[in-house]
């Protein structure tokens, strides 16, 4: 049997995950699902209804209680690839690999089956999530590193929640543990799939040419309507609220207008060399 294509969409939060899941979401063959490593039967799906109550979420998920699909390892375990996968939430139960991907390969194969599309696109953003399901060989994996100037990332995460820790270094931390799955990729998916870097000034500058180069990648027909993504149907089961703002559009960052000068010249100081990497000195699809 054929792999199951499954685009992982990896970054920091505020990266604009959310806004590429939904336009890849748009396409005829692709079936977004949001941030599935949180989701819960109380979750408002993209639909606007609770995910409990959702029908693509109730046949693929079945009766309550859901099971939980968030995991992590010890920064040091991840690091040095070693140690267990424990899930996220309550007691940190350990996690047995193959039951963990029998479990999501199961949901992806009925979401896929309720919307009649046949590619997956999961913007959990979880390293570790997206580490093991790379390892079966029932998956195909097409992982996608978005990445916004760390800036605004780190604004909005500030001015959201209002507090500049731990959001300060959040952008940082995010990206250097894609880095650490990029190196070792190739190894733990036995030469399947892809790893894709896109940064989101790229997108907002020129979304039909990143849109119709990952559409490359992925394997499929790039269609034009994918950009009026407002305009479909969506079911992420989470994600950034902007799921649920309809008339809204690609737009260019604002950070520079709003960003306080201390904050944004201390940061620049403690990650600037990161961000002129991401920004500069790395290309879209480099």
């Amino acid at each position: 049997m054929k792999p199951m294509k499954v685009v992982f969409i990896l970054g920091s939060g505020h990266c604009g995950a959310t806004l590429l899941d939904l336009i890849l979401d748009s396409h005829s063959e692709m079936c977004g699902i949001g941030e599935f490593h949180s989701g819960r039967s109380t979750s408002i799906c993209s639909c606007g209804k609770p995910a409990g109550e959702c029908a693509i979420w109730q046949d693929a998920l079945g009766p309550l209680p859901w099971k939980e699909q968030g995991i992590f390892k010890s920064k040091a375990d991840l690091l040095f690839d070693r140690g267990q996968y424990r899930m996220t939430r309550g007691e940190h139960v350990p996690v047995d690999p193959k039951t963990f991907i029998a479990s999501n390969l199961e949901v992806f194969r009925k979401v896929l089956a309720g919307r009649g599309k046949s590619i997956v696109v999961d913007s959990s953003k979880e390293v570790e999530r997206t580490e093991v399901l790379s390892m079966s060989p029932e998956i195909e994996p097409i992982v996608i590193h978005i990445v916004r100037d760390g800036h605004g990332s780190t604004w909005t995460y500030v001015n959201k929640y209002k507090e500049v820790f731990p959001y300060f270094y959040m952008w940082a931390f995010s990206n250097l543990k894609v880095e650490v799955l990029r190196r070792r990729f190739k190894r733990l998916a036995g030469g399947r799939g892809k790893f894709i870097y896109v940064r989101l000034p790229d997108l907002v500058r020129d979304p039909a040419g990143v849109i119709g180069r990952l559409c490359e990648e992925v394997g499929v027909t790039f269609e034009p309507s994918m950009l009026s993504f407002d305009e479909h149907p969506h079911h992420q089961i989470e994600g950034n609220r902007t799921r649920f703002v309809k008339g809204h559009t690609i737009y260019p960052d604002s950070w520079r207008k709003e960003m306080p000068t201390g904050l944004r010249m201390c940061w620049t100081v403690c990650f600037g060399w990161l961000n002129v990497y991401y920004m500069r000195l790395r290309r879209s699809f480099s």
